[in-house]
């Protein structure tokens, strides 16, 4: 595994893992690892975030469904994806990472919670880094002059 599929997929699985906390909300009976991040993103710490509302379970089954098919999707275009089809992989991963990261971070101010933008910000470089210089592989010398 290269330095970039390693990079990738290692967002990939946050972005599974997140959505499994997200899903958990969904449930009475686990809300209470994402009722948490919800307090803490929603600063200070009060407890006034407790996510008990239907809305919010059944908002939180969606979310963390979409955020797990996500990152699995990500795992394979990060892998596979990217040895077979490289253009395409790396166009439809900074497509819909760009995509979410704008949607979010907007929904995140309007909903009164800039302090997603903090975790929003360690995805997108997650997701985005691999495709910038500093993962580029050498170019192999050759004998041709100049």
């Amino acid at each position: 595994m290269n330095p970039q599929e390693f990079v990738l997929r290692l967002g990939a699985a946050l972005v599974v893992v997140f959505g499994v906390v997200v899903w958990l909300g969904s449930n009475p009976a686990t809300v209470g690892l994402p009722a948490f991040f919800g307090d803490l993103i929603f600063w200070p710490l009060d407890g006034l975030q407790t996510s008990t509302t239907q809305e919010a379970h059944l908002l939180s089954a969606i979310g963390g469904g979409i955020m797990v098919g996500w990152g699995l999707m990500l795992w394979a275009l990060a892998g596979e994806g990217l040895r077979i089809a490289p253009a395409f992989a790396k166009r439809a991963i900074l497509t819909s990472v760009w995509a979410w990261f704008l949607v979010d971070s907007l929904g995140s101010v309007l909903a009164g919670a800039p302090l997603n933008l903090i975790g929003n910000l360690v995805f997108l470089g997650l997701l985005t880094m691999p495709f910038t210089r500093f993962f580029e592989t050498p170019r192999a010398a050759t004998s041709e002059p100049g």
